[in-house]
């Protein structure tokens, strides 16, 4: 019996301490935080170098914390967040789209950050240059923003000058250089219209084009408003751009967010429209250098350019978090001068610290073009508050572009169809 006894303490024992290396907390005698991120933390480009070197430096400066990275497809993050939440799961870092902070507020995926942010000074909860109030839901601070992105105009220089042409400043000119430089295998301009990955090729820039024209897409009761006349004015831009003018072809009607950054990056392409964190990549993968330039996104008129769409990317702490305070440090570090500095000297990511762009380094050659973006956003820039049903109505207006592109359907024929489709999914 005494035996049998001893067999079962040594066994708890044995038990006991295998649970305890197993741990990835205890085993390194690390606290661990998990760091939800789009990227893949091993891939080679410039992006994922600058996130790996902002981790080190902050695990070099907190020896007791590691940060364990797990890539999320981005058009995948919200429902794996809420599935994560539901199961008591949550990572205790997320980066989310803006676009996608009220859902996961209300699905209750997210904590608020007010008790956090307030140990900033008001010099700092001033810093941003999209103020707080669009990482606010329901009157808390849900997220905070890691990175700006905007809407941008990419050309090729060399393909420009080599037809005589200047960067196009409104719609015209967009459509009558895009028509001059197709051919021989070139499109001229593209813009994608495919509902995958959240239809983000086209609604990242049509949401300037809609608020060039004075149309807000919904009224304040949340009923579609954008098949109105100023709406069908974009959608015929888009179907003069194809029909019209010849400025690309039927083919970007498949077209994705990476289709178009590859056909820019492989040269198949002259001008597109694309977020400024894929300048970068582009260059670098296509060994493009100077020849691929950016621009404000073209307006009605040559004095103003399009409004610019500013899409921040988040930083939340999760419901499920038991490392609050570590997940906190993390996200102060990843705000942190010194880490901006590294995504925008490295990716070309926009800080969203006004205080940032004093650095010296802004001045440089190189970093004059990340200061243009900066002061666009600044100077011209919108946030949309997204509907909770956002990436459906997003998925409608690529099927009304798609239907009028393909199919030789009226531009009102298929935007009122898209608004009878989203009237009908939210109750209006």
């Amino acid at each position: 019996m005494r035996n049998l006894r001893r067999w079962a303490v040594l066994s708890c024992l044995v038990l006991a301490v295998t649970l305890l290396l197993s741990s990835p907390v205890l085993a390194a005698g690390k606290e661990v935080i998990r760091f939800w991120h789009m990227l893949d933390i091993k891939d080679p480009g410039p992006r994922s170098e600058a996130l790996r070197q902002i981790i080190a430096t902050f695990e070099k400066k907190n020896p007791n914390i590691q940060v364990q990275v797990e890539t999320i497809p981005w058009a995948q993050i919200d429902a794996r967040l809420i599935q994560a939440a539901a199961g008591g799961k949550s990572p205790d870092v997320a980066v989310i789209t803006s676009t996608l902070l009220a859902q996961d507020t209300r699905a209750n995926t997210i904590i608020p950050l007010d008790e956090y942010v307030a140990r900033w000074s008001e010099r700092e909860r001033n810093d941003f240059l999209v103020p707080l109030k669009h990482t606010t839901v329901d009157g808390k601070i849900m997220g905070l923003m890691m990175q700006v992105r905007v809407s941008l105009l990419y050309y090729r220089e060399d393909y420009l000058k080599a037809k005589g042409l200047s960067v196009p400043k409104t719609w015209v000119e967009l459509a009558e250089a895009g028509s001059k430089l197709t051919g021989n295998g070139m499109i001229g301009f593209a813009w994608g219209l495919d509902p995958r990955d959240r239809s983000s090729v086209l609604t990242e820039a049509l949401l300037p084009m809609f608020w060039a024209v004075g149309e807000e897409m919904l009224d304040a009761n949340g009923r579609a408003t954008f098949n109105s006349p100023a709406g069908v004015k974009v959608y015929q831009f888009i179907n003069d751009l194809v029909h019209k003018y010849k400025a690309m072809d039927e083919s970007v009607a498949s077209y994705t967010y990476d289709d178009v950054f590859q056909a820019v990056k492989s040269g198949t392409v002259a001008m597109a429209f694309l977020g400024n964190h894929r300048v970068i990549p582009a260059r670098t993968a296509g060994n493009l250098g100077d020849k691929l330039k950016t621009a404000p996104m073209p307006g009605l008129t040559a004095e103003k350019p399009a409004p610019a769409n500013v899409m921040p990317l988040t930083l939340a702490i999760g419901k499920d978090s038991e490392h609050r305070e570590a997940a906190w440090k993390f996200i102060d570090h990843m705000l942190s001068h010194e880490s901006r500095m590294i995504d925008a000297k490295l990716a070309g990511e926009l800080s969203p610290r006004r205080s940032d762009y004093n650095d010296p380094w802004f001045n440089s050659g190189a970093a004059r073009e990340m200061k243009m973006w900066a002061d666009y956003a600044g100077a011209h820039g919108r946030v949309l508050a997204y509907p909770e049903k956002y990436f459906q109505l997003s998925e409608f207006w690529a099927q009304a572009a798609q239907e009028m592109v393909l199919k030789g359907i009226s531009a009102q024929q298929a935007l009122d169809e898209a608004a009878k489709k989203y009237n009908a999914l939210v109750g209006r």
